[in-house]
């Protein structure tokens, strides 16, 4: 038996480029139409009033299955359209007891999603720490930035590249009163200058505890918030809003939390693991809505739920669901998933939805008696164009194409035989021209 090293090298490297190419050209063929499912409470049924989202549609219904029209549907939500509850004379709205103004549910309106490709990869320990009392009345860009390094933080002039000493040991020095333990593990803010005002930064220590650091005339301010979480934070989001209810969202791997101006972390009522949960949160006057949804779990075949919670703004429950996806859907899912591991037992992932940067995932089967199927299939239609050019069986190509399926089948075809047998048996003649 006689083998040949550099075909193997370009079988190999085919089937690398092939793990890849064909698992996502037969997604890009195969996708149906996209869908996408949401909700949020409506006070006036106490249900969820579900939006599911095609290529081009939107349809509204109710948890119970009642369809909505568009216009009757954003009539239901009125926290929701606000303005199109105020043209039909929606407003003032009485949600118990207490009167609502579209002027007042207008401004405490807020908005706030994560998701893991939010979370991983970890950022850059790079950051502008904006001057939140500033001489003039409004927020500019500084002229250095902050660098966070294991045992302590560095501010460096932007023209030059040269540490700020005086300004690094004030803010180290500040770190240390308040009790901060390096490293850093987590550190977050909001550098846009477009907001009307400024919170700093938020950030988490060695010990799990929660600071917040404030650039105040040219000083730094570092508060001991009091609240040590239970686990290491994976995220800290700042964001600003004029109701100043909440500075933004607090994620460690297994909860999440909205880190409230009252002071404390509250924990939402919500199934969350960093990586795989997207979460979106909705505040109105009368309550929080809530949305989970599991990104893993959808790249495979939808089995998890979306799951909804509405509470009041003391965080009292009102109302909770689990939507599945339809039947439709799902099936639609499990079909593709079939496919592919009947063209290949393993695939190489570049992308997922719950990452934010390029991936090289190996990726086994997900059913693993169609991507025998396949293997089969493609050693018999090996055998049989062996068979047609009159050529003995190779048995590194056969173990190749049992290994990886369709793709060592097309490379094996393009660039074999790998070995031949036969005593004293010559390579094949190459080609003229």
């Amino acid at each position: 038996m006689r083998s040949f090293p550099p075909r193997l090298g370009a079988v190999l490297l085919g089937i690398v480029i092939l793990s890849w190419f064909i698992p996502y050209l037969h997604m890009r063929g195969s996708q149906s139409e996209s869908y996408t499912l949401r909700g949020y409470y409506c006070a006036e049924l106490n249900q969820f009033l579900m939006m599911e989202y095609g290529a081009d549609s939107l349809r509204f219904r109710s948890e119970k299955g009642v369809s909505y029209k568009m216009k009757d549907a954003r009539l239901l939500l009125p926290l929701l359209y606000i303005h199109d509850a105020e043209e039909s004379g929606g407003f003032p709205l009485e949600f118990e007891g207490r009167l609502i103004s579209a002027k007042e549910a207008g401004e405490q309106m807020q908005f706030n999603s994560l998701a893991p490709r939010d979370i991983y990869p970890a950022p850059l320990p790079l950051h502008a720490l904006l001057e939140s009392e500033p001489d003039i009345p409004e927020l500019s860009r500084p002229s250095d930035m902050l660098v966070l390094r294991p045992d302590r933080l560095v501010f460096l002039d932007c023209a030059t590249g040269a540490e700020l000493v005086e300004k690094t040991a004030a803010f180290n020095e500040a770190l240390a009163e308040a009790g901060v333990v390096f490293p850093i593990t987590c550190f977050a803010n909001n550098p846009s200058t477009l907001k009307a005002f400024d919170e700093g930064a938020f950030l988490t220590d060695a010990t799990n505890a929660l600071f917040q650091l404030k650039l105040v005339q040219g000083r730094p301010v570092c508060r001991a918030t009091g609240v040590r979480l239970e686990e290491p934070a994976v995220f800290l989001q700042v964001e600003e809003h004029s109701q100043r209810l909440y500075y933004g969202l607090v994620a460690t791997k297994t909860a999440l939390y909205l880190n409230m101006y009252a002071g404390g972390l509250q924990r939402l009522p919500l199934d969350y693991e960093a990586t795989s949960h997207s979460v979106s949160v909705m505040v109105n006057p009368a309550f929080y809505s809530l949305v989970s949804t599991s990104l893993a779990d959808r790249q495979e075949d939808m089995r998890e739920p979306v799951r909804l919670a509405a509470v009041r703004r003391d965080f009292s429950p009102l109302h909770d669901y689990a939507e599945p996806y339809p039947e439709r859907i799902r099936q639609e899912a499990e079909t593709t998933r079939k496919r592919q591991s009947f063209l290949a037992p393993f695939a190489l992932v570049q992308y997922t939805a719950a990452t934010g940067s390029v991936q090289f995932l190996v990726r086994p089967a997900a059913a693993p008696l169609w991507a025998v199927a396949g293997i089969a299939c493609c050693l018999l239609v090996y055998a049989a164009i062996m068979h047609i050019r009159s050529r003995r069986q190779d048995p590194v190509g056969l173990i190749c194409i049992a290994l990886t399926g369709l793709p060592g089948l097309v490379a094996v075809i393009c660039f074999g035989p790998l070995t031949s047998l036969g005593g004293g048996a010559k390579a094949p003649p190459r080609s003229r021209g």
